[in-house]
């Protein structure tokens, strides 16, 4: 995969701090297409991965992008598994130092072996102009912290207090500090911390947690303040609104950041693509833009992306036509679109209070595909769970026209008028269609273990959202639903094709 054309990072030193599948290696992906030389210090468990997936997709940077494995826990013990530089790099980050100063003087080592690292580029057809500092940091290091409700007597601890304190109090607090003796004073240089929705809208049982995310915040603002001429920044989640009230049509918000189309990674660009209609209109026109806030579901989870329009004071208007997840920054949502008038005094600026109006019409409409393709998972569950050895529910597509849930096992096609059946039997009942919030445990709990979405798939201690479908199913969805499954409308099976020990039940809702 090639660089991208917008070489705002070329040979400067990136060092990661804490990569999972989520925010770093998004941070990693961009910062190489950018010209960085990147540096990826996490536990070794994770680090490996990241780095393989890293070299495969950037295979001409192979060099550019280098691991060390170090452990930032309050109890560290990890110990190095790799040789050459990368080993040394490692053997000095877990240096034996006494508890009190242990901590910082990895963070120390990071700063100075980073560099040392890179050093050999050269060997690879590759120069590093820049070999002896770090440029810019990210911190999304963090471990999982369970939810801890004041109501229960084994919730909140002074031991729960004082271990979820290390990696959102302790560890950017240092790093703060040891970054402004090694990063060069400009404002070319910057520190990056990340937050969460919970900081702007806290959930029961996550005191502690909103306590962290909403300081953590102040903390950059000071840090700013104390670490002039060097950048601080957080990186928060856009708070998805849609996932607690999915009839809001209307929503006042604050604009987070404009993207030019030009300026955006190519992992985000790749997520907009043009129809036909649009490839002979110039790019420079098109934005993305983040807000604080959003009513705009992007498209995922087999549903489509709402679309609508922004506007500030009447007189600045901006037409939302895609909205996506952010490729590269973690819970971050983008809206894909045009502002009316070309004018730069017509466009919005960060800090802008804006509103949004989604197409209600269009909502409504999806909202009716993806509660039907739920009944139809049910449905289909309920018949087809015992017939059918090896039986699973794969995916599913909520679009118009295209609407089919996949299973895996075959099913035949005598199977078409029970499955009618047993959908229009669920659709007549009117059943309660219910959203709610689950961890873990809720799933083992309800005989679901086989649900449990992926840990990355959620903020460090949030709740994964599930829409119950009361009387039949549960299913781990952010996708917006009618309030009882009658308002789906005529629901009509349309056939069953099979392919490779596979089989999609199509579907259409009139």
């Amino acid at each position: 995969m090639p660089p991208t054309t917008y070489q705002k990072l070329l040979n400067k030193h990136v060092l990661v701090i804490g990569v999972s599948s989520g925010l770093g290696a998004g941070v990693a992906e961009a910062s190489l297409e950018s010209g960085a030389f990147v540096t990826i210090a996490s536990s070794q468990s994770i680090i490996d991965a990241t780095i393989d997936r890293l070299r495969e997709l950037y295979p001409e940077f192979d060099s550019k992008v280098q691991r060390i494995a170090v452990d930032l826990s309050a109890s560290s013990s990890s110990s190095s598994q790799h040789s050459g530089a990368e080993a040394e790099a490692e053997a000095e980050a877990e240096a034996d130092t006494d508890s009190d100063t242990a901590l910082e003087q990895k963070l120390h080592h990071l700063f100075v072996t980073t560099p040392t690292l890179h050093s050999s580029c050269s060997e690879s057809g590759i120069s590093n102009p820049n070999p002896k500092k770090v440029n810019h940091v990210i911190l999304t290091a963090a471990d999982p912290l369970s939810v801890h409700p004041l109501s229960s007597p084994s919730g909140l601890t002074p031991s729960t207090i004082s271990t979820a304190t290390h990696f959102r109090l302790t560890l950017p607090l240092l790093l703060a500090k040891v970054s402004l003796q090694h990063l060069p004073a400009s404002t070319t240089s910057s520190l990056t911390l990340t937050s969460g929705t919970l900081a702007k809208k806290p959930s029961p049982g996550c005191a502690l947690l909103s306590y962290f995310a909403g300081g953590l915040i102040s903390l950059t603002k000071a840090l700013a303040l104390e670490m002039k001429p060097v950048r601080g920044s957080t990186a928060a989640r856009t708070y998805l609104a849609f996932h607690h009230n999915a009839k809001l049509y209307k929503l006042s918000t604050v604009v987070s950041a404009i993207k030019p189309f030009s300026a955006l990674e190519e992992a985000n660009k790749l997520l907009f693509k043009k129809g036909k209609d649009d490839e002979s209109k110039s790019s420079d026109d098109e934005f993305a833009i983040v807000a604080e806030k959003t009513i705009f579901h992007p498209q995922g989870g087999g549903q489509p992306s709402d679309e609508g329009v922004m506007t500030k004071c009447n007189d600045s208007v901006f037409r939302v036509s895609m909205v996506r997840m952010d490729a590269v920054n973690d819970g971050q949502v983008l809206h894909f679109g045009r502002f009316d008038s070309s004018s730069s005094a017509n466009k919005f600026q960060v800090g802008d209070t804006i509103e949004q109006s989604i197409d209600i019409d269009k909502r409504l409409l999806y909202s009716r595909l993806h509660t039907a393709g739920h009944v139809l998972g049910a449905a289909v569950r309920h018949l087809l769970e015992k017939e059918i050895p090896g039986f699973d529910e794969l995916k599913a597509s909520h679009f118009p026209d295209i609407a089919g849930c996949e299973f895996q096992g075959s099913i035949e096609g005598k199977w078409k008028e029970p499955i009618q059946q047993k959908v229009d039997e669920y659709i007549d009942k009117a059943m309660p269609v219910e959203v709610d919030f689950w961890d873990e445990e809720d799933f083992r709990k309800n005989g679901l273990e086989r649900l449990i979405p992926d840990r990355s798939l959620a903020p460090p201690g949030e709740k994964f959202r599930v829409v119950k479908i009361a009387g039949a199913e549960v299913y781990p969805c952010g996708g917006t639903h009618v309030d009882t499954t009658d308002l789906c409308g005529k629901t009509t099976v349309k056939k069953i094709s099979r392919s490779k020990g596979t089989s999609r039940v199509s579907y259409n809702v009139d």
